[in-house]
């Protein structure tokens, strides 16, 4: 498969549709919108409707499944970040049931070395 790095000691790679299905299990949190309902929670306590998924995130503190398109037109990628992975800012965004929503920010240098943003991804729900 194609890997890309995205940042320093983070890494993209582009993931099979029914493999991703099976592995949304392997995650600890579960973020779906279908196009008549948004689950959220465990994996256990998430109901997907593959049929009408527009946009999934699988997530744990080492990386993320996304799933993303629309229905029939659905592509999936996986996010791996390394134990040295140290260029992020975290972020924390209280959720509708009052948990909270942590993400990172994850950081490169652009062409003038400023430091920009250029992947976020959840990583943790408290």
């Amino acid at each position: 498969m194609d890997v890309r790095q995205i940042a320093d000691h983070l890494y993209m790679e582009k993931t099979d549709l029914e493999e991703a299905k099976g592995r949304v299990a392997g995650y600890g949190y579960v973020i779906a919108h279908m196009i008549s309902q948004l689950e959220f929670g465990t994996p256990d306590e998430v109901r997907i409707n593959w049929e009408e998924l527009i946009e999934l995130h699988a997530f744990g503190p080492q990386g993320e499944l996304h799933v993303f398109g629309g229905p029939g037109e659905l592509e999936a990628v996986t996010v791996r970040e390394e134990e040295n992975c140290q260029e992020f800012l975290e972020k924390s965004y209280l959720m509708r049931d009052h948990r909270v929503l942590k993400v990172r920010e994850y950081l490169a240098a652009d062409e003038d070395g400023q430091a920009v943003v250029v992947y976020t991804r959840p990583f943790a729900v408290s």
